[in-house]
């Protein structure tokens, strides 16, 4: 969960975590929105670059709650004695694409994470990017003193629904002939796409294009020798990036 009014940092690795290769730029995107979590608008509501002239490897923090604060408008509601969703929080989704040697990374999203934000605060003894209660309660007292006649709201976080572990399996990669192959899958989760890294021995990985998760997909593969090939996606019930097995074929 991201409380607005404190600051909320996004550690970014200046090395991309999928091809281990130093970038010279990134870009951050975040997607805020209000309503189902599925309803992901189409466009990035602010798109961040970041440049790396020195080659550095570490990570680099950038603090999104000022941007992502003024698109929540807090509307107290009166509501009869119920259990009501709340309409004064918002969905940040986050997605960062890297600039490296490898020129299809700029096309592939990486560190997609879908967070809760509000207008809250943390405590300094709470660190860097408090988090929700273990009680879920969003409110600071656990004691409360409400007339008999009056209204009082509290405000909680209603746990997601449980869902089963997301996963994705390489069943299979055969060959079709030339340099296209047919890739067997099985997953488990709520994905709007895949991609897959095909990574030698030594020398650089490629990645594909992304492709729909019905299984067979073609994918071309223009490398020799051993290789590794692992798919990845991002689940959106759980909101989480899932690596699948290592699938070795030698062409």
């Amino acid at each position: 969960m991201i409380k607005t009014l404190s600051s909320y940092y996004l550690d970014i690795p200046l090395v991309s975590p999928l091809t281990s290769l130093t970038c010279t730029s990134f870009v951050l995107k975040l997607y805020v929105w209000n309503g189902l979590k599925t309803d992901v608008p189409a466009d990035a509501t602010y798109t961040l670059t970041e440049n790396n002239p020195e080659a550095l490897t570490n990570n680099l923090s950038v603090n999104i709650a000022k941007l992502i604060n003024d698109f929540i408008e807090f509307e107290p509601q009166v509501l009869v004695p119920n259990i009501q969703d709340g309409n004064n929080q918002i969905w940040v989704k986050q997605e960062v694409y890297y600039t490296t040697e490898n020129v299809s990374e700029a096309n592939t999203p990486q560190l997609v994470e879908t967070n809760l934000a509000l207008k809250g605060y943390g405590y300094a003894m709470e660190g860097t990017n408090p988090q929700t209660p273990s009680d879920k309660i969003l409110l600071t007292n656990r004691e409360f003193k409400v007339g008999r006649s009056s209204k009082f709201i509290v405000p909680i976080v209603i746990e997601e629904t449980t869902i089963p572990t997301a996963s994705i399996t390489i069943t299979n990669v055969t060959s079709l002939g030339g340099n296209d192959y047919e890739l067997t899958f099985t997953f488990v989760g709520s994905y709007d796409d895949f991609f897959a890294t095909i990574t030698p021995t030594s020398g650089m990985p490629e990645i594909t294009p992304s492709f729909s998760t019905t299984s067979p997909q073609t994918i071309v593969i223009n490398l020799s020798g051993s290789l590794d090939i692992k798919m990845f996606g991002y689940d959106n019930d759980s909101s989480t990036n899932v690596t699948s097995n290592i699938f070795n074929i030698v062409i």
